[in-house]
């Protein structure tokens, strides 16, 4: 412990100290408050660092007797000069109020209201000492209080403290303070409280707009319903907007309490809150387009009644602007297609006043050009159509080789199984013949739907990863080999195209695998990430030399087939195989692909 004397010489420099004094004054200077204390006779400076401009001044502490601890330290008064010691006080938790200081203010006789605010008179120089329950607390900044006395008027009284304690709603709390009266919000600053007892937490009078005439319910606790219409959201607050018979509300809330959860706007809300329909220099004017504002202390004054439709008013403006947008684009094509026609038809104009002329012979040269363009119509045309025929025969050839010659290889499968177990095991015959016909009908139903260009069943009931993990099942169920399909990331569903597609080249290389690989084990792996879907087909089976299969010479297309599906949806398509090595296809498709042929 230190003397007034002994703190500003250089024999305390350096140490931790503890002094007992009474605060004169508390200056702000920049990130910092300069505390000046009397102790024993003598001025001394105390220094609280890291003050910001919002944060409370701690005022209540001018006149009290205080302890203050911290460590000794020179203040430099310019840039080499240094002045007298000063004690450097950490933290706010390092000043604490005397008991006798506590006592000797709490010892004030107990006013009413009335005696505290006659009237409209504006005096903010005298003290006072009330008593009565906590409405609602903002911690560090201050609370309102409701005073009750059966002899008297009773009244609401904002009460500004950054005095150090915690209360709660319904506190029974005793206050001294400054009293002060700005507009009609009675204030008590610079605030000393004690807690002396519990009492019952306010649910506060539930209002409509209409309730809320002027000055109705002013500094009061209510709740009032209504849809949300706007949430505004700072470092320190967090705001509401409500609509209540057509009248605008402000509600804020401080985030020292905690966080709101989401709140969708339109949702039909129940704020609780104290009630101030005039301006205030703590919360500042009601805003001109508001009816009034509530102050709010917990998220639990925030209660969703009802989350809002699904199709409001601002979903309804996103689709009229879509249509607007469709709309504008059509005009602009008509116009551009108005524009072109009239511009062909000057061209067709001024070619029919050349034409016409020209001399008889050009006559005869007119009419043989007519005939060529007929005949190259012609021409076209049948190009066209065959080109079109091939395109059919391709894809039916591709369809037919993926779905038909899979079910043919089970069905076989299961025939040869059925023919074995006819002497080892007669009882398993029946069993292999009925997979057999099962096969038989989705190969039957598969073959349909791809002669008529029809999506997968199996992509109708599942999505790709389903549909997969059905096929393998099948697999395994036929050929009887061990087969797993591994899903990592997130699942997406793709497009039409790019599914179907995708299967196929997964059914392809599956029928390969049990067909010409003779592979024991078959492993499926989809991966999904934000930059690429990766599908990854490998088998244990004997593997075979890449360079000599690529050809259609043989018979065998299928590796064709599945780069060229690969290709049609942007996807890239790598084989990784070798004799007696296994095969592993990967075909690696990018979030966007440039999709460019229809799905079979």
């Amino acid at each position: 412990s230190v003397s007034g004397e002994t703190l500003p010489t250089a024999a305390s420099d350096a140490q931790w100290a503890e002094i007992q004094g009474i605060v004169r004054s508390i200056t702000p200077e920049n990130d910092r408050l300069l505390i000046s204390l009397e102790a024993e006779g003598q001025r001394v400076l105390a220094v609280l660092p890291g003050y910001q401009q919002r944060q409370p001044r701690h005022g209540h502490l001018v006149g009290l007797e205080v302890e203050l601890q911290g460590v000794v330290g020179a203040t430099q008064q310019s840039n080499k000069v240094f002045g007298p010691n000063a004690l450097y006080v950490p933290q706010i938790d390092c000043v604490t109020i005397t008991p006798e200081a506590l006592a000797f203010h709490f010892e004030r006789p107990s006013n009413t209201y009335n005696e505290l605010f006659p009237g409209r008179k504006r005096d903010h120089e005298e003290f006072g000492r009330v008593r009565g329950r906590v409405l609602g607390a903002i911690p560090g900044v201050g609370f309102f209080l409701s005073m009750h006395d059966p002899r008297n008027k009773g009244g609401r009284v904002w009460v500004q403290s950054s005095a150090r304690g915690v209360l709660h709603e319904g506190d029974i709390v005793e206050v001294v303070g400054r009293k002060q009266l700005i507009d009609t919000l009675p204030s008590l600053f610079d605030a000393l409280f004690r807690v002396v007892g519990k009492g019952e937490v306010p649910d506060g009078y539930l209002v409509r707009g209409n309730d809320l005439s002027p000055g109705a319910f002013h500094n009061d606790v209510v709740r009032i319903d209504g849809p949300l219409i706007e949430r505004r959201k700072t470092p320190e607050e967090d705001t509401i907007v409500i609509e209540s018979d057509g009248r605008l509300f402000s509600a804020t809330l401080p985030l020292l309490r905690g966080e709101l959860a989401e709140l969708q706007r339109g949702a039909e809300l129940r704020l609780r809150g104290v009630y101030l329909s005039r301006t205030s220099p703590e919360f500042g004017p009601v805003p001109a387009a508001f009816y009034g504002q509530m102050q709010m202390f917990r998220p639990s004054d925030v209660t969703v009644l009802a989350n809002p439709p699904w199709w409001n008013a601002e979903r309804t403006g996103w689709a009229l602007k879509g249509i607007g947008g469709f709309a504008a684009v059509g005009l602009a094509w008509t116009v551009s297609l108005h524009r072109r026609n009239v511009r062909l038809r000057r061209e067709v104009a001024a070619r029919q006043e050349a034409e016409a002329a020209l001399e008889r012979e050009r006559g005869a040269l007119a009419e043989r050009v007519e005939e060529r363009t007929a005949e190259l119509r012609f021409e076209m045309s049948a190009r066209h159509e065959a080109e079109a025929i091939l395109r059919e025969r391709s894809r039916l050839a591709s369809e037919l080789h993926d779905t038909l010659e899979q079910g043919l290889t089970g069905v076989g499968l299961q025939l040869e199984a059925a023919c074995n177990s006819t002497t080892r095991a007669p009882e398993n015959t029946v069993r292999h013949l009925d997979l057999a016909r099962t096969l038989l009908r989705q190969s039957k139903s598969e073959v349909r739907r791809s002669v008529w260009n029809l999506r997968s069943q199996m992509l109708e009931d599942h999505d790709l990863a389903g549909a997969l993990q059905m096929m393998l099942r099948q697999v395994a169920l036929t050929a009887g080999l061990e087969a797993n399909l591994e899903v990592l990331g997130a699942p997406i569903r793709f497009d039409e195209v790019s599914e179907s597609h995708l299967l196929r080249i997964a059914q392809e290389a599956i029928t390969n695998a049990v067909k010409h690989a003779r592979a024991r084990k078959l492993q499926l792996t989809l991966s999904f990430s934000e930059r690429d879907t990766l599908l990854t087909v490998s088998d244990d089976g004997q593997g075979f030399d890449s360079q000599q299969t690529w050809g259609n010479d043989t018979g065998h297309f299928g590796l064709t087939n599945m780069r060229e599906r690969a290709a049609r949806i942007g996807a890239d398509f790598q084989l990784k195989t070798a004799p007696g090595g296994g095969t592993s296809i990967e075909i690696r498709r990018p979030a966007s692909p440039a999709v460019t042929a229809p799905a079979p």
